[in-house]
């Protein structure tokens, strides 16, 4: 019997069908994550500088005029037209500075139609503000620059480096809280005369106490200048009065008019009788020294030898 002949091709392979799953949602990348880490780092700070900004503002332009009373070179041409300065004496009443500008318009000097407007200003005083800044924030830029000199020094570890610079802002910071402590506020009423069409135009001015003198810097230079003018008129009208005889702080138990007057020859006078010079004026006489005996030694005779 014939065999029947055998099939030796393979059957077709069936195809393979894999499961395909739904790849996951890829992931952000890097800079992504690190560009809303910024974007949430800078909205931060600009909500914490919305609410520091009432407080850090005054501080600095108070900060800013003080500078400028402390150092003279800092003040622009314009800043030392406007200065005017008032003693403690003339304008401090009870811890109250009171300040009124001349009776014009700070702008155009007119002195028809105008109206005051008045300000309060509460300001901080320093004492000895120059020695401790000057000390405290000049060895603090020392220390600093000796961190910094570190980084680039190969026998320095990182460790001396942020030794140097804790060192710098201990310094900075104690400097500042002395500058603190030896503080204190002042009050300062201001009045100033303006139109109705400069009102809004007009800003509080600037003021600092330095040495118990109030250092006011006017609206314009105008009313500067006319106030320097009354000032001055103020102080010669003071300086002709003149002062009393007998210090302030004597106490005496009559006036001044019914003390006695002490003659030369030191007799005591009734009041209201002084010594008169006399007509031919007395000229000093010169010292006569008198001669002394001659001094006797031991062994001499007593007695002189009759002749």
């Amino acid at each position: 019997m014939n065999e029947p002949e055998k099939n030796d091709t393979p059957p077709p392979a069936e195809p393979i069908v894999e499961s395909v799953s739904p790849a996951p949602a890829a992931k952000p990348a890097a800079k992504e994550q690190l560009k809303q880490v910024a974007d949430k780092a800078a909205e931060k700070a600009s909500e914490l500088m919305a609410q520091a900004a009432p407080v850090v503002t005054p501080l600095a332009e108070q900060l800013k005029v003080n500078l400028k009373v402390w150092a003279p070179f800092l003040r622009n041409p314009d800043e030392r037209s406007r200065l005017v300065q008032y003693k403690a004496r003339e304008r401090q009443t009870s811890g109250l500075w009171s300040i009124s500008m001349p009776e014009q318009c700070w702008k155009t000097g007119q002195k028809d139609n105008i109206q005051p407007k008045k300000f309060l200003r509460t300001i901080r005083c320093f004492e000895y503000p120059l020695q401790l800044g000057v000390g405290g924030f000049g060895l603090a830029l020392f220390l600093f620059f000796m961190g910094v000199l570190g980084l680039f020094s190969d026998s320095s570890t990182w460790g001396g480096v942020f030794i140097w610079l804790g060192l710098s802002l201990s310094v900075v910071i104690f400097t500042c809280g002395a500058l603190f402590i030896k503080s204190w506020t002042e009050d300062v009423r201001m009045i100033v005369f303006t139109s109705p069409e400069h009102a809004d135009e007009l800003k509080i001015p600037d003021v600092a106490v330095e040495d118990q003198e109030l250092y006011f810097f006017a609206p314009s230079s105008l009313i500067a200048d006319a106030a320097l003018a009354a000032l001055k008129d103020e102080r010669k009208q003071a300086k002709g009065k003149g002062g009393p005889s007998v210090p302030a702080n004597v106490q005496t138990s009559r006036p001044v008019a019914d003390l006695p007057s002490i003659s030369l020859d030191g007799d005591e006078k009734p009041s209201g009788q002084t010594s008169k010079p006399k007509g031919i004026p007395i000229t000093p006489q010169p010292h006569v020294r008198e001669e002394l005996p001659p001094i006797k030694l031991a062994g001499d005779d007593e007695t002189e030898p009759k002749p």
